[in-house]
């Protein structure tokens, strides 16, 4: 007797085919096209994120390299500054070198024509409150040394230490009696004559020798 199909038999043949496709497609390693897409997905935001990462670190690197170039560059000079720095020097040295040894010799070596001005100069030595005989000594020695118009004596009161006095207008023939002063005296100081104190005034060059 011959079977005749029914619906219900249709779709048991549907379901029991689908299945067999399903299990064929595990076993063959057919993966479904959802999980696939979602591996991608990571795969590719995994990439973007590692490139943003790699980017923001060379600029920050290029950045770095950069500051530490300029500050390098700042700290030295220039190759074209060293050349006019050391032209400057060779050019200005040596004049200065020549002012400074003339302003030397000038300050050591009073000129000529004040030393023989200063030996026709009338010069007091007044002994105020050195040891005794010490104004005779440093006239004996002045008269040796070429200043024959010297004398000595003494003064009314006591001063504390050595000192040159000299009249208005004779600073630099005072200066060249100092320097011959000062080979007894190292520690003479000089200065216009006090119109109040008599006792500076007595010659155009008065030197008290104090205590």
């Amino acid at each position: 007797m011959q079977e005749i199909p029914t619906e219900e038999n249709d779709t048991l043949d549907a379901a029991s085919e689908l299945k067999e496709k399903e299990n064929l497609s595990q076993a063959q390693g057919i993966v479904p096209t959802r999980s696939r897409e979602s591996l991608w997905g990571a795969v590719l935001f995994a990439g973007m994120l590692l490139f943003v990462v790699a980017s923001i670190g060379g600029v920050g690197w290029a950045a770095y390299t950069k500051w530490q170039s300029e500050r390098v560059a700042k700290s030295q000079p220039s190759i074209i500054v060293l050349p006019e720095q050391s032209n400057e020097q060779r050019s200005v040295t040596p004049k200065e070198e020549a002012r400074a040894v003339g302003s030397t010799e000038a300050k050591e070596q009073p000129a000529s024509d004040n030393i023989t001005a200063a030996k026709k100069l009338e010069i007091s030595v007044l002994n105020g409150g050195a040891a005794k005989g010490s104004a005779g000594t440093l006239a004996n020695f002045l008269k040796q040394e070429g200043y024959g118009k010297t004398d000595s004596g003494n003064t009314l009161k006591d001063y504390s230490s050595v000192a040159l006095y000299y009249a208005s207008g004779l600073e630099k023939e005072a200066a060249a009696v100092k320097e011959v002063v000062a080979k007894k005296y190292s520690a003479v100081k000089i200065f216009p004559a006090d119109m109040k104190n008599k006792e500076t005034t007595i010659s155009q060059v008065t030197i008290i020798l104090g205590k």
